[in-house]
């Protein structure tokens, strides 16, 4: 290459330029170009009458537009030697796609141009700088029905589900195009598109537990979405089924406590239980969506489990505690102070059992605790009481100071 100054009425755009549309988006270059000249140089080549621009469309454009109302110098140009239609291709698109985002089936017509003159996708992507899995991306719109990919070229598609619409077989596109184009009917969009193709389950193949290849089911590519579902969920269901109590018996035979599988769709709300360590009687617990997306909760035991774990590991209160306590109004009053005020007026006059129980089922979780890890004022430091005849400080005032005899 050599380094020319060219005036701008010797320039003409390649017809081999693949920018069709942006282009003339160059309002930006314009205001730049004004205060700093033309930095970059453009990319051309000899042509018969003057250079063609291979690369640089944008900036030529903003140059016209200045050359409008003022003077401007000759631009600075890259001249490139003689060299075949896939080299020119490649430095179009080179510079291009580090700038204004091209269009996508210009970007698609580009690889399918280079694709026939015998590259790879390995070679395509080595040369832009880019990963194979975009090259297979916008080969992938060589898949859509003719009137669909140039709706999506209008922006009359949106990009997820023309993402969508790679996945459906040609009878699949032409029956939505059908959609479209019908006034009365409606094409579905979005989630709605992806169940229609699917017929209302999609499952992606991320999801599977076991070996997709060994399996032998059949799966559906998005090479534009980079996702792939299983095109049998009925198939799916059994092999994934499986695969989870595989897991399961493996948890086990590990020493954790239990493994609860919840039902499909359940929420693992973690704000309802405790992180607990298999040592001291963590359990597993299995979610699974209705996507079939599997997820392993090590560790964890129910909020009312860890309650009753944290008695018995204080060692605090037990059925002796319980027995020996005689006071109904003593009583009464750690029913308020764990089940709160009004659980106490209401089961004042209830018997020591029916109080003792309500206490009970506030420690084991059965029923919600006004304080957490309570600990009754006799095991206190320093040691407190519930009544006046206790001849402790800071006795119980409730709204009933009545003394009634134990059962």
């Amino acid at each position: 290459m050599t380094l020319q100054y060219i005036e701008l009425e010797n320039l003409t755009v390649s017809p081999l330029n693949v920018r069709k549309f942006g282009a003339k988006d160059c309002d930006d270059l314009v205001t730049s170009i004004r205060a700093l000249g033309l930095l970059q140089p453009l990319l051309v080549r000899e042509a018969d009458t003057g250079f063609e621009i291979i690369a640089g469309q944008r900036r030529f454009n903003a140059c016209q537009i200045i050359a409008e109302d003022s003077t401007i110098d000759p631009l600075p140009c890259l001249v490139m030697a003689e060299s075949d239609d896939a080299a020119v291709i490649e430095a179009s698109l080179a510079e291009n796609i580090e700038r204004l985002p091209m269009d996508e089936v210009d970007q698609y017509k580009a690889f399918a141009k280079l694709i026939k003159e015998g590259r790879s996708a390995e070679d395509i992507a080595s040369a832009f700088g880019i990963t194979e899995r975009m090259v297979s991306q916008r080969l992938a719109l060589g898949r859509l029905y003719a009137p669909i990919l140039t709706a999506y070229r209008k922006d009359d598609i949106h990009a997820r589900d023309i993402r969508n619409l790679t996945m459906a077989t040609p009878m699949q596109q032409k029956a939505w195009w059908a959609l479209v184009k019908e006034e009365d009917s409606y094409a579905p969009t979005g989630q709605r598109l992806k169940d229609w193709l699917f017929g209302g389950a999609h499952i992606p193949t991320a999801n599977a537990l076991f070996d997709i290849e060994q399996s032998g089911l059949a799966i559906v590519a998005d090479l534009f979405g980079e996702e792939a579902y299983f095109a049998d969920i009925d198939a799916f269901w059994p092999l994934q089924n499986a695969a989870i109590a595989e897991r399961v018996e493996a948890y086990r035979s590990e020493g954790w406590a239990d493994v609860t599988v919840m039902d499909v769709g359940a929420y693992f709300a973690s704000w309802d239980y405790r992180s607990t360590s298999k040592t001291k009687g963590g359990k597993v617990f299995v979610t699974c969506t209705a996507q079939g997306e599997v997820e392993f909760h090590e560790g964890y035991l129910t909020s009312a489990e860890a309650r009753r774990l944290d008695n018995v590991e204080a060692g605090a209160i037990d059925d002796t505690f319980f027995d020996l306590m005689r006071d109904k109004q003593a009583i009464n009053g750690m029913v308020a102070e764990i089940a709160g005020e009004t659980a106490a007026k209401e089961h004042i006059t209830a018997t020591a059992k029916v109080q003792k129980s309500i206490i009970k089922a506030c420690l084991d979780g059965t029923r919600t605790p006004l304080v957490e890890n309570w600990t009754p004022r006799y095991m206190q430091v320093p040691m407190q009481g519930y009544t006046t005849r206790s001849r402790f400080p800071d006795p119980f005032q409730g709204s009933e100071d009545i003394a009634i005899a134990a059962e």
